[in-house]
C-alpha cells in the first residue's frame, strides 16, 4: 500500500496485510497498525498539539525515525513498541508518554531548550535503547524546560557492542538505569548529576561504568557485582574523581569491582566487596568505598548488647553511625 499524501489526521490500518510503502509522514491524530501488515523504513513527525495522539503498534516493528514535534501535544503508546536499533526517535516538542508499556528503540534524543515532558502513566515499564553505535543512547544533554516523571520506570540500554554508549541525564532524576551487554568489555557512560533509583548492571561479564569526572549520582539502590576475572570496572572519564551519593539509609553492597577516581559517601555506606579491587591508586582520587563486605546488623548488637532502640538511646548514633564507631 502506497499512501499518495504525507498530512495525515488519523491512520487506522486495522485489517490490512501488505506493507505500507509512502514517503514522509506528518500525522495528527492517532495510529494504529495491523498485526499482520509490515511498516515500511520512511520518516513519521507527530505533530498534534493538542489533546493526545495514541500508537498502536500491534506488533509490528516500526519501519521508519520519529520526529515528535507538535508543542502542546501528548504521545501516548497504548500497547508494546518496537523500532529498529538503528532509528531514533527525536522528542523535540510536547509529552511523552511511556504508559506502562515497554518501549524499544535505537536512540531517545531530545537534547533541546524546547518545553517538553516524560510521563509514565502506571508506574512502571522500561524503554529498551538498542544502539550498538558509539553514541548518546540516551540524550538529554540539554536538558533546559524539560520535565521528567519517570517514577517506577527502567530505562535499559541494551544490545551486544564493545563501542562507548552514553547516558546523557541533563541533571534530571530518574527511576531505574539498568545496562546489559552480551559482550565482554562493553562500555556505558553517565554525564550530568542526576538522580537514580537504582543503577544495575545485568551482566556479570566484564563492563564499565564511566561517569563524567565532576558530576555526582544519587542513588537509593547501586546493584553492580562482576565475577573472579571479569570485574565491573567503576572509573570517571578523566583522571580526575566523579561522587556517588547514596539515598535513603542502608548500605551499598558489592562485589568483583574495580574502582578507580570515585568518590562515595556517605561514609561507612558503600562496600566494595572482599574482591574488589582497589584503583584509587592515590588517596585524593577517590574515597569513601570499604573494601570489605558490609558488617551485619548481628554483628552490632552482638557486640553491643542492646536492642536497636537501646542502642541507639544510649550511645546517641543512628546505625550507620554505630557502624563507624564500632568498626563493623
Amino acid at each position: 500500500l502506497t499512501l499518495s499524501q504525507t498530512n495525515f489526521y488519523n491512520i487506522n490500518l486495522t485489517g490490512f496485510g501488505g506493507r505500507l510503502n509512502n514517503s514522509a509522514r506528518t500525522v495528527y491524530g492517532s495510529i494504529t497498525l495491523a498485526g499482520t501488515m509490515t511498516d515500511g523504513t520512511n520518516a513519521t513527525t507527530l505533530a498534534a498539539t493538542s489533546g493526545t495522539q495514541s500508537i498502536t503498534s500491534s506488533g509490528v516493528t516500526w519501519g521508519g525515525p520519529i520526529t515528535q514535534s507538535g508543542v502542546g501535544g501528548t504521545v501516548q503508546f497504548a500497547d508494546a513498541f518496537t523500532m529498529p536499533a538503528g532509528r531514533t526517535y527525536t522528542h523535540s516538542n510536547g509529552t511523552i508518554d511511556f504508559n506502562s508499556k515497554t518501549v524499544s528503540m535505537g536512540i531517545y534524543s531530545s537534547s533541546n531548550s524546547n518545553t517538553r515532558v516524560l510521563n509514565n502513566t502506571g508506574g512502571s515499564g522500561t524503554l529498551e535503547l538498542t544502539t550498538t553505535s558509539t553514541a548518546s543512547a540516551f540524550d538529554m544533554a540539554t536538558s533546559t524546560n524539560a520535565t521528567v516523571n519517570l517514577t517506577g520506570f527502567t530505562i535499559k540500554i541494551d544490545g551486544s557492542t564493545t563501542n562507548q554508549r552514553t547516558f546523557a541525564g541533563g541533571g534530571k532524576t530518574f527511576g531505574n538505569l539498568w545496562f546489559t551487554n552480551a559482550t565482554a568489555s562493553g562500555l556505558i557512560t553517565i554525564s550530568g548529576s542526576n538522580t537514580f533509583s537504582d543503577i544495575k548492571c545485568l551482566d556479570t561479564n566484564t563492563q564499565t561504568f564511566r561517569f563524567t569526572a565532576g558530576t555526582t549520582q544519587h542513588v537509593t539502590t547501586f546493584t553492580v557485582a562482576g565475577t573472579a576475572g571479569q570485574e565491573i570496572r567503576i572509573d570517571s572519564n578523566s583522571t580526575s574523581s566523579h561522587a556517588l551519593v547514596k539515598d535513603g539509609g542502608g548500605t551499598i553492597s558489592c562485589d568483583y569491582l574495580l574502582i578507580r577516581h570515585s568518590v562515595a559517601t556517605p561514609s561507612g555506606t558503600w562496600y566494595a566487596g572482599a574482591n574488589s579491587i582497589n584503583g584509587q591508586a592515590i588517596a585524593t582520587a577517590g574515597s569513601g568505598w570499604n573494601f570489605t563486605v558490609p558488617p551485619s546488623s548481628t554483628a552490632i548488637k552482638a557486640l553491643i548488647g542492646l536492642s536497636y532502640a537501646s542502642t541507639k538511646a544510649v550511645m546517641g548514633l543512628a546505625i550507620a553511625s554505630m557502624k563507624q564507631f564500632t568498626g563493623l
